[in-house]
Order: structure tokens, then C-alpha cells, then sequence
């Protein structure tokens, strides 16, 4: 069954995972949603319902920047973890909403950068 809110784009993003029981681990997204991620983790799993802290780097308002956002953990299937935002702030929300549907401001291909 289906529990997602928003579609999910095949999208490969560089970024950072900080976890209590693993530390920062660099990683890259499958694929990503307004509501979440999934995160291929190769040999590394992490325990459902804990939380971890996201960095990533996204264009806002014609300025890449690095965002830190906070998700739970909701699965692990296939050396990928899935992510759940929590409480994103709205610039975030804006500037990834400008990254999967497009934005009048700038090309879809140039509001995601690898390398953080």
C-alpha cells in the first residue's frame, strides 16, 4: 500500500547523512519527493523510526545552498533506506518544489549540484 503524499523522481543527488549510531556517512538519493527520500545505502542499514539529519545542496533564490533538515527513518529494502522529511522550513520546501517541477527562475537541470 501506497503511504506516500507527494510523487517520487528518479534523481541522483549527492548528500550527508548524520546518524547517533553511524555518524556522518556521505550517500546518494535513488530517488526524492516533496515528502521524503529514498537513500542508497549500500552495505549500511538504519534502525526504522530513528532520526537522522540530512545535508544536501539545492539552488534557492539563484544561490546554492546547503540545507539540514531532520527526517525518520520509515524503511530499509535493498541497501536503500527510506526517509521521511520532517518539518521542513519553507525555503527548502520552495527551493525543492523548484527542483522537481520546474521554476520559472531557473532550468530543472541546474537546481542540483553533486559534492557538498
Amino acid at each position: 500500500m501506497e503511504h506516500r503524499y507527494s510523487i517520487r523522481k528518479v534523481l541522483v543527488l549527492d548528500i550527508e547523512l548524520n546518524h547517533l549510531r553511524l555518524g556522518r556517512v556521505r550517500c546518494k538519493t535513488r530517488d526524492i519527493g516533496m515528502g521524503g527520500m529514498l537513500v542508497d545505502m549500500g552495505s549500511f542499514w538504519l534502525p526504522v523510526n530513528s532520526i537522522v539529519k540530512v545535508a544536501l545542496k539545492l539552488l534557492d533564490a539563484n544561490v546554492m545552498r546547503r540545507f539540514s533538515i531532520e527526517a525518520l527513518v520509515v524503511h530499509n529494502h535493498d541497501g536503500g533506506v527510506g526517509l521521511m522529511f520532517n518539518d521542513v522550513d519553507a525555503a527548502f520546501h520552495e527551493s525543492l518544489h523548484d527542483l522537481l517541477f520546474g521554476s520559472l527562475r531557473q532550468p530543472v537541470d541546474q537546481l542540483a549540484v553533486s559534492g557538498l
